[in-house]
């Protein structure tokens, strides 16, 4: 399936070496502004041929609009996104056209679809596929759901380069230690991470994710330490240097989100969430939260103990966009249900950066989500990407022979296919990591966009 989405539904379309790729999006609001600098802006971040660190393929990624916007507003049709493929070198793979390569979806596309699979730079499978996802990320972050919706990718691991071992402070936000406590505002030892003198922010508040997204952006490969960046940089031209690729992990934050969306059971936003991230071919990991490592803690430990903001006592389910009314609101401040459920449907009317008004709690090791619903504190969640497939270094692979290329039998035995090594030129990523940066944001905002 190549769609996906309830309230704000998207279609992707096009192949790697293709004439274009493209995404359309349906349920964009009528009347919504709509930014194409801002398209623009998110498909740079993503796009290749910008260093060394990349592949050197160069697209320059201009998205075209061809319906759905009249002028700088959405007229509430689909909106049909393409952008062309200038750089394609379908020759490159043309010898390649009955290898399967190792890594690739090459094996598995040719047991479903025969003979009929583009082999042209992994046809649909490619991970240049996902740049109409970005500039779907880009419109959904446009619409009135995401207002004041704040969300920053950022890596923390590159091959055996960790954050952590550079900056810890930088990885704590859903650390279980005092740090997260009432009173504790020295939450880092850099001084990029110190809360301005005179602040007294004591959770991790929209206005901090936007700070880890400006010191991510100045960053060639999305780091917010300098001298972790250094050491991943230094292993990313490495593994280059050996004709070699590596993976790394990328941590996701996401505030300004009310409590109470998503769904129990099958309609959780881990799973909704999911869904986008395994879209991304070089993803292989999701967790949020404390993910895998709560594994080895404690209940006691990792529960996140509830708490009133201590600027207000008054609690309301849905703290921030103002739906719902807790029991303690005086009964003057109730609104009108029917308004309260229809406004609910229509928008996320978030204020930005208030604490005031609501519960949180003093760790966040559920990741911002309990009961496949959002608590109102920040989705945190961590991807693992995959070291990029396209390597040099010779791999032990298979020919297919004539008959089995053509899709005229299911067998890789005998005659059929040959044994062969495989050794790979083009142009390719090292580490696909600093690309998939803009990429994950976008599956964040496609996924709150669908959140009701």
């Amino acid at each position: 399936m190549n769609t996906l989405g309830s309230r704000f539904k998207l279609t992707l379309f096009g192949e790697s070496h293709g004439p274009a790729i493209g995404v359309v999006i349906d349920g964009v609001p009528a009347g919504t502004r709509f930014d194409l600098d801002a398209v623009r802006a998110a498909l740079r971040r993503r796009r290749p041929g910008t260093s060394k660190l990349v592949s050197a393929r160069r697209e320059p990624d201009e998205p075209e609009v061809l319906s759905g916007v009249l002028g700088k507003r959405t007229t509430g049709a689909p909106i049909a996104i393409v952008i062309r493929n200038r750089d394609a070198r379908s020759d490159d793979y043309r010898d390649l056209r009955n290898v399967l390569r190792p890594g690739h979806a090459d094996l598995a596309a040719w047991l479903r679809y025969g003979q009929w699979r583009d082999w042209r730079g992994g046809g649909h499978f490619s991970g240049r596929m996902t740049a109409p996802l970005v500039a779907a990320g880009a419109v959904a972050m446009m619409t009135p759901w995401l207002r004041g919706v704040a969300i920053a990718a950022h890596t923390v691991r590159i091959g055996s380069v960790g954050l952590e071992d550079h900056a810890p402070a930088c990885c704590k936000w859903h650390a279980t230690s005092d740090d997260s406590l009432p009173g504790r505002t020295d939450r880092a030892d850099d001084s990029a991470w110190r809360s301005p003198p005179g602040s007294n922010r004591r959770w991790l508040d929209e206005r901090e994710i936007m700070r880890v997204q400006r010191l991510a952006h100045r960053s060639a490969i999305g780091c917010v330490d300098k001298r972790a960046e250094k050491t991943m940089r230094a292993e990313i031209e490495a593994a280059a240097s050996e004709g070699d690729s590596v993976g790394g992990i990328i941590e996701c934050l996401a505030g300004g989100i009310p409590g109470g969306l998503g769904a129990p059971i099958f309609g959780s936003v881990e799973g909704l969430f999911s869904a986008l991230l395994f879209s991304v071919p070089a993803v292989k990991g999701v967790e949020f939260g404390s993910g895998f490592s709560s594994t080895w803690m404690r209940g006691s430990t990792h529960n996140d103990p509830i708490v009133c903001s201590p600027d207000r006592a008054t609690i309301t389910p849905l703290q921030a966009s103002g739906f719902g009314v807790a029991d303690s609101c005086p009964q003057s401040q109730i609104r009108n249900p029917k308004s309260e459920v229809r406004n609910q449907r229509s928008a996320i009317q978030n204020p930005k950066s208030k604490i005031q008004n609501r519960l949180v709690t003093l760790t966040n090791n559920a990741g911002g989500v309990l009961g496949g619903m959002t608590t109102a504190m920040p989705i945190v969640f961590r991807v693992a990407i995959k070291p990029t497939p396209s390597i040099r270094l010779p791999q032990r692979t298979v020919a297919l022979g004539h008959d089995a290329a053509r899709g005229e039998a299911s067998s890789t035995r005998g005659p059929l296919a040959r044994p062969t090594v495989l050794r790979l030129a083009g142009r390719h990523d090292p580490c696909i990591v600093p690309r998939a940066l803009p990429v994950v944001e976008a599956c964040a905002a496609i996924g709150i966009a669908n959140l009701e």
